[in-house]
């Protein structure tokens, strides 16, 4: 069974919008970019790594909207979510990581999804120059 995540949307240099989503199939995650078929594995550890690295405790109190959600391997669970502060214009995105035995980590989407794509392509041996990307 095949699960998906939207956790990032950009306009690429020709105006294209492009999908990121962490993708959990037959037991892997992988990192895949829409359009275009992009797809790398995710090193084992890369959403432990990157929500240590960027993120922060989730608060408890914090008013959060859920967007989207999917279980990982190993019985962890990532969320997509949304939150429009006091003040705010426009809602920011979120992706809140909690591994089985541990708190949940919240960490900004665009951080988290550049972080996730520079891992999943190192990890593959790419560098930008490899596919435009």
């Amino acid at each position: 069974m095949t699960a998906r995540l939207k956790i990032h949307e950009t306009f690429d240099g020709a105006g294209v919008l492009e999908e990121s989503f962490v993708v959990v199939e037959e037991g892997g995650v992988w990192l895949a970019v829409e359009p275009g078929g992009r797809r790398w594995a995710l090193p084992a550890g890369a959403l432990e790594a990157v929500s240590a690295r960027f993120g922060a405790p989730l608060d408890d109190a914090a008013q959060v909207r859920l967007v989207a959600e999917i279980d990982l391997p190993g019985g962890g669970r990532l969320r997509h979510v949304r939150h429009l502060a006091f003040g705010d214009v426009i809602a920011r995105d979120y992706l809140v990581h909690q591994a089985a035995d541990a708190r949940a980590r919240v960490v900004l989407a665009t951080t988290a999804a550049g972080a996730l794509t520079h891992l999943a392509r190192a990890a593959a041996g790419l560098s930008r120059a490899d596919d435009g990307g």
